[in-house]
């Protein structure tokens, strides 16, 4: 029999060796700024307990969820989207409320407000499949871009029903294409897309991008400026606008504007 120094040390070798089973198809959640989309997508246990059409408690059993990478993280806040599985009262709610010891033992518990009644302890996952979840977590880090990775099983439905901020850009990159969202303060937009085989294909389609609206998305230059001024933002008059700019153009007062 072989003593247990032996066996550690044959362990040790076999894990220095060339031979050594690798770890394959994992992604790290954030890296260099980014969050990959599919890698906080979750499910956990939970007890639900609603009256139908109105509103209830959800309990989860822990307050946290495990990333891939072993990290701990507390993904539930107000709007967050989550699906209750119920059998054929499977329903997707938004968090009204949320009470929670981050990362500790103690269950978490949430409110919102139901289609169905339920009763049970039930599983719970993640409404955008980890969509905002990521989002969420680059806003509490001052911004960096979302990858919706080719695992990703949601929409882009889903990525245009998200919320964020200014600081978080959504990179879509499934389907062999892909296509950059920016936040336009109440919803992400599509900014720039391109696909594979294609050498240039990009379409500028949002009203605002990076503080500045694009005169070239409204009726007219004014029209821009007065969405300007309520919205505390400048106005970039690109090539191809509504209207020419020339030497004898009056522009709009307090219109702060930027001519390409």
């Amino acid at each position: 029999m072989k003593s247990l120094p032996a066996i550690l040390l044959a362990g040790l070798l076999l894990a220095l060796s060339p031979f050594a089973p690798a770890q394959t198809d994992f992604v790290k959640p954030l890296i260099a700024g980014q969050a990959v989309a599919s890698q906080f997508n979750w499910q956990i246990g939970a007890t639900v307990q609603s009256s139908a059409g109105g509103s209830g408690v959800i309990t989860f059993d822990l307050s946290y969820i495990v990333l891939p990478d072993s990290t701990q993280y507390t993904p539930w806040q107000t709007g967050l989207p989550v699906i209750i599985q119920d059998g054929a009262a499977t329903e997707t709610v938004n968090l009204t409320g949320v009470s929670c010891s981050s990362l500790s033992g103690q269950p978490c518990t949430a409110t919102a407000n139901f289609q169905f009644a339920h009763d049970s302890h039930l599983q719970v996952s993640s409404g955008s499949y980890g969509l905002q979840e990521a989002i969420n977590l680059l806003v509490t880090r001052g911004g960096g871009t979302v990858i919706a990775d080719p695992a990703w099983a949601g929409s882009s439905v889903q990525i245009l029903a998200a919320q964020g901020a200014a600081g978080v850009l959504i990179d879509d990159t499934r389907d062999g294409h892909a296509a950059w969202y920016g936040w336009q303060g109440s919803a992400y937009a599509s900014q720039w897309s391109t696909s594979a085989g294609l050498t240039t294909s990009a379409v500028f389609n949002a009203q605002s991008l990076n503080g500045l609206l694009d005169a070239a998305q409204f009726s007219s230059l004014s029209a821009a400026c007065s969405a300007a001024a309520a919205a505390g933002q400048g106005v970039v008059i690109p090539s191809g606008a509504t209207e020419s700019i020339t030497a004898n153009t009056t522009l709009p007062s307090n219109c702060a504007t930027e001519i390409q």
